[in-house]
């Protein structure tokens, strides 16, 4: 027979509706999938840096660059995001992303970024991208 107490306790069985994940699985909102591209980032003094999306998704992106950005930074960023396998076509994007994530790979930094207020134009195109190469 069960208590009230037992039945404030935290179960560890999945949630209804959700699939159990086994430890060290990241959760996401949106699908990703690799890229290679190069970006502009451009942080609040003006200053620009270089870097490369190595992943994508609606929400924000992964980035090779060699400078390191503090978590919480604001920053612009330019880049392309290409419509066809061959890269010839590609949309341009200018937006702001605040970076989510830093951590040193080597002698450069990997950047997780989140976009803010991506223009829906730019939303479908990435998404076209992820479905396209995920």
């Amino acid at each position: 027979m069960s208590s009230l107490a037992d039945a404030a306790k935290p179960s560890s069985a999945p949630l209804a509706g959700s699939a159990a994940r086994p430890a060290g699985v990241e959760s996401r909102r949106h699908a990703r999938a690799r890229a290679h591209w190069p970006a502009r980032l451009i942080n609040g003094s003006g200053t620009i840096h270089s870097g490369w999306v190595c992943d994508v998704s609606e929400g924000g992106f992964g980035l090779l660059s060699p400078v390191n950005m503090s978590v919480g930074s604001m920053l612009e960023v330019a880049l392309a995001v290409p419509m066809d396998k061959d890269g010839k076509r590609s949309v341009p994007v200018r937006c702001r992303v605040r970076v989510v994530f830093c951590a040193f790979v080597g002698a450069q930094s990997r950047l997780g970024v989140q976009f803010i207020a991506l223009p829906m134009a730019t939303r479908i195109a990435i998404r076209q991208y992820v479905l396209s190469h995920a």
